[in-house]
């Protein structure tokens, strides 16, 4: 990010209210060079998680929001994207070498094959206490498409499958490929079976009257502890609105 650009966010940030907690997402882990939001590099994902816990940053499991504990002035709700075998291979011994929670939205189709985390390991990474589970969907279907038709087999059958597993109802549900729409929303709160859903473009609409959604934003694997530290301060409605006169303007700087 370019410096003039950090500088316009600091400004920004201080007239704009934060979210609390602070809602960041990753999906994959990677030993070789990440892409952008798609896969971070394992010493990258590893210097962030020494950073939450060097800056005694509180992390969050679903159950923590839940209970309605009042987060902190640094509370961090971490997720993971589909489910991929590297939350567990590389991502949760370095979740438990620094203590710090995280939550992972499976998508059940993506289970068990090769690539993704199969229930045996679902079920260690619920066990340490460490990890939560969302659903995705069952196919990674654009949740604009989930109707009466197929809201069984897309939403129920992820449900029941984590409920077996893990022993607890699915209260949070995050958008395939971060697209939602009002409608969907609507749809969403009537059907009545989550709490919370969570978006990828950094914005938290209003409230409904069972549903909140969260807006959230992606660590790219291009960004340093300073990009790092500004997003967990919660600084990213700042790029969120930043984005949006970039695109009303047409303006090429940010």
């Amino acid at each position: 990010m370019k410096k003039s650009t950090k500088k316009i966010i600091s400004g920004v940030s201080k007239l704009i209210s934060k979210p609390n907690p602070v809602n960041i997402y990753y999906h994959d882990i990677t030993l070789h060079s990440g892409e952008s939001y798609m896969r971070i590099n394992k010493e990258k994902f590893y210097s962030q998680m020494k950073f939450l816990y060097e800056n005694n940053y509180e992390t969050l499991l679903f159950s923590d929001i839940k209970k309605g504990n009042n987060p902190t002035k640094k509370s961090i709700l971490i997720s993971f994207d589909d489910g991929f075998e590297s939350n567990y291979e590389y991502g949760m011994s370095i979740l438990k070498k620094f203590g710090i929670k995280a939550n992972i939205f499976l998508t059940l189709d993506y289970i068990g094959k090769e690539g993704y985390l199969t229930w045996d390991m679902v079920k260690e990474m619920h066990d340490s206490g460490l990890i939560e589970f969302g659903a995705h969907t069952k196919t990674h279907l654009d949740s604009r498409l989930i109707n009466s038709n197929n809201f069984k087999e897309e939403i129920r059958s992820v449900n029941e499958n984590i409920e077996k597993h893990c022993g607890y109802q699915v209260e949070d549900f995050c958008f395939p490929y971060g697209i939602y729409n009002r409608k969907v929303l609507k749809y969403f709160n009537d059907f009545g079976i989550y709490k919370r859903v969570y978006t990828s473009d950094m914005c938290n609409p209003k409230k409904m009257s069972f549903l909140k959604p969260v807006g959230r934003i992606g660590i790219r694997d291009e960004d340093d502890l300073e990009d790092f530290s500004n997003k967990v301060k919660g600084n990213y409605v700042s790029i969120y609105y930043l984005k949006r006169l970039r695109r009303l303007f047409n303006y090429n700087g940010i």
